[in-house]
């Protein structure tokens, strides 16, 4: 926003917008408020009763120290590695863990390879060991293939957000109990598969532009009747999302920094190749030429939504690929 209207806006919560300018430095904005502080809900350790111990493998101390934190508030016991080489020794002796998370860029051996070692070399599958991986978002498309080789179902992007962690771990609980047969690593579409209950449509928006975020979640809330929300803002967040929440419909933007919307519903169709599964992907797009909706469709998209967001082609679309749920409401 321009200087004339975000000082309007700090006028309008009792302040001012003030100037710090250094030639040849640069210059700094800002403005000062008071408000009040609502508190977040505070999340139930009892949504996870199967997860009570867990093992960290992370490099760096101040990443474990956070985690830590994070999962004893939640009454998880924790236990720390510095490596996959000394994770795997522990492992050995102790046995599974009820969950472990594992960071990707480690010395001597990266998580990946720890993980693969995990399965292979002591026999874990994914049911009897589950693994959250932690990544940067600034990994390249290849790393979510690998994962799908060796079926690492939940990875989060790091800074980790305390309720996307709590979401996995509530996920990790309704993963299945019985484990394949003759479990081998090389073949995934013979590995397990998560089935949370469902009360409501999940719905997850791709969008990297906050206020395009705000516009799509006030329409859907007019149109789908106790539909779940979720968000991502870029491609590797809606590809962590879909694999963690499983929604029933994606509404994903085209251009997104990090990983486009294109190449995240490639990804996306690759891993169902192994699942079985197909989830509606709707692109949302500013680009109406006919052959931005051609590029849509061959990367595996099922419909076109152009920008700027009309309620009534939203409803439309939404009656199309939700229409076995009979949850979309007509428009007022």
């Amino acid at each position: 926003m321009g200087l004339i209207i975000s000082e309007m806006i700090a006028n309008k919560m009792g302040s001012n917008i003030n100037i710090e300018s250094t030639p040849g430095m640069g210059t700094t904005f800002f403005f000062d408020i008071t408000t009040g502080v609502e508190e977040g809900e505070k999340l139930d350790p009892t949504q996870i009763p199967r997860v009570k111990r867990c093992l960290i493998i992370d490099d760096n101390t101040h990443n474990q120290m956070i985690l830590e934190q994070m999962l004893q508030q939640w009454q998880i016991a924790c236990e720390t590695c510095d490596n996959g080489l000394e994770a795997l020794k522990l492992l050995g002796a102790s046995g599974p863990f009820d969950v472990i998370i594992c960071d990707f860029n480690m010395p001597s051996i990266d998580g990946l390879e720890t993980i693969r070692r995990i399965r292979e070399d002591l026999k874990l599958a994914p049911d009897q060991q589950p693994v959250i991986l932690l990544h940067s978002c600034s990994e390249d498309a290849d790393l979510h293939r690998k994962c799908a080789e060796m079926v690492v179902r939940f990875r989060l992007s790091k800074p980790v957000k305390s309720s996307d962690l709590f979401s996995y771990l509530g996920n990790l609980c309704e993963i299945k109990k019985e484990s394949p047969k003759n479990f081998e690593p090389e073949h995934p579409a013979d590995s397990f598969e998560i089935d949370p209950p469902r009360k409501k449509i999940k719905i997850l928006i791709a969008e990297d532009v906050a206020m395009n975020m705000m516009l799509i979640k006030a329409i859907l809330s007019k149109l789908v009747k106790d539909a779940e929300v979720f968000e991502a803002e870029n491609g590797f967040h809606a590809l962590e999302k879909y694999q963690s929440i499983a929604p029933d419909l994606i509404l994903m933007d085209v251009q997104m920094p990090e990983l486009d919307g294109l190449e995240a519903t490639r990804l996306i169709r690759e891993i169902e190749v192994l699942s079985g599964k197909h989830v509606p992907i709707i692109a949302h797009t500013a680009g109406a030429l006919k052959e931005e909706r051609e590029k849509c469709f061959a990367a595996g998209m099922d419909d076109y939504l152009t920008k700027p967001v009309e309620p009534e082609k939203t409803k439309n679309v939404l009656d199309r690929h939700l229409a076995s749920r009979r949850s979309v409401k007509a428009l007022d």
